[in-house]
């Protein structure tokens, strides 16, 4: 790009040249802002939830841990934050949409560990009483089951009652997930 106080201009102009040149048409998210918004190519942008103050808590975090989608807070929040985010992209005709986090601890398909392909799902499980997504759980696990008996048959657990499961669950060796808590566990996740 040669030598001089323009040189981040001089790559913006060259780079966009290529990129014509190559046919490239529409520019992703972790592009710079003069990718994004100085030329007519469409563009998509990242909005992200990490501000929320309550998270998930999971046994695996590879990256961020999600936030707790059922708190009662959380849609205000996100409608406020993402309007703010946006301000100043709505109305562009370049503006394509917008992804929204990136590469949160869900857990890993991918993983041999029954343990962290259930991550989120066992991480609201041990969660504390508080959690909102835990009592979300246990709704969903009521509603499927109706009665704690055939919960403990199919999870073969112990439990007193729905109410029991309020206390921090730990499930950290394999063997304890049942076939049916798996799909429980999927399912809710």
């Amino acid at each position: 790009y040669g030598t001089g106080v323009n040189l981040r201009n001089q790559f913006i102009a060259t780079t966009n040249r290529r990129l014509d040149s190559w046919g490239i048409n529409t520019i992703g998210t972790w592009s710079l802002d003069e990718f994004r918004l100085a030329n007519n190519r469409p563009f998509v942008h990242l909005l992200r939830t990490t501000g929320f103050p309550v998270h998930l808590p999971t046994p695996t975090t590879a990256w961020s841990t999600p936030p707790d989608p059922f708190h009662p807070q959380f849609q205000s929040w996100m409608t406020t934050q993402f309007a703010s985010d946006l301000a100043g992209l709505n109305g562009l005709s370049n503006f394509m949409g917008v992804y929204v986090d990136n590469e949160m601890s869900w857990g890993h398909s991918f993983s041999n560990s029954l343990i962290d392909r259930y991550s989120l799902s066992l991480g609201v499980l041990a969660a504390p009483v508080n959690q909102p997504a835990k009592a979300e759980m246990i709704r969903f696990l009521q509603r499927k089951y109706r009665n704690i008996g055939r919960l403990n048959s199919a999870w073969r657990t112990t439990f007193m009652s729905f109410a029991s499961m309020n206390s921090s669950i730990s499930i950290t060796n394999p063997s304890q997930l049942t076939v049916s808590m798996q799909t429980d566990l999927k399912d809710f996740n």
